[in-house]
């Protein structure tokens, strides 16, 4: 089987022998070859474990929203459960996170309602991995578009806490 040759990192460049003042090779350490592999999205291309804390109208389908790669659709915590909401994601060990993405609140607009502003937004996430907190993130609640987390870290239970918000307008969804 052919395989390609090992990509070199962005910047690297090869070494190449020159003379020094002796006529011996420069003091150069040697371009090492680093293998880049793309990034994957862990939910669609390996087999992981989706939990949440709860779901609005105790409506488990919803849980698939969260990895339907559509911003139109949404996970919902129950009602008057926002603050101390939490999904949780088991990724393969043998698997690397890179970073997380996510949406502050439910992007989707309507004739009638714009559900991103009518909705609460989250404003701060707590992240922990196998119980053991690697970082608060501040997130932009005005921002529709996904999020980037810059965490990084080897397969394990990776659980998202909602640490706040910011209502929404419209107080019956409350």
């Amino acid at each position: 089987e052919d395989t390609p040759p090992p990509r070199r990192s962005t910047g690297e460049t090869a070494a190449s022998e020159t003379s020094g003042a002796a006529g011996a090779p420069a003091e150069e350490p040697p371009a090492t070859d680093v293998v880049e592999s793309p990034a994957v999205d862990l939910l669609q291309s390996a087999a992981t474990d989706l939990a949440v804390s709860s779901a609005y109208r105790d409506q488990i389908a919803q849980v698939a929203n969260l990895v339907d790669d559509s911003l139109e659709t949404s996970w919902n915590s129950t009602t008057g459960e926002l603050v101390g909401a939490w999904i949780e994601v088991r990724v393969p060990a043998n698997a690397t996170v890179t970073s997380i993405q996510l949406t502050v609140g439910f992007t989707h607009r309507t004739e009638r309602a714009d559900l991103f502003t009518g909705n609460h937004r989250v404003t701060r996430v707590r992240v922990l991995r196998d119980g053991t907190e690697v970082g608060d993130y501040p997130l932009d609640p005005e921002s529709r578009a996904l999020q980037t987390l810059p965490v990084q870290g080897p397969g394990g239970v990776y659980r998202l806490e909602i640490a706040a918000v910011q209502p929404g307008t419209n107080a019956s969804w409350r």
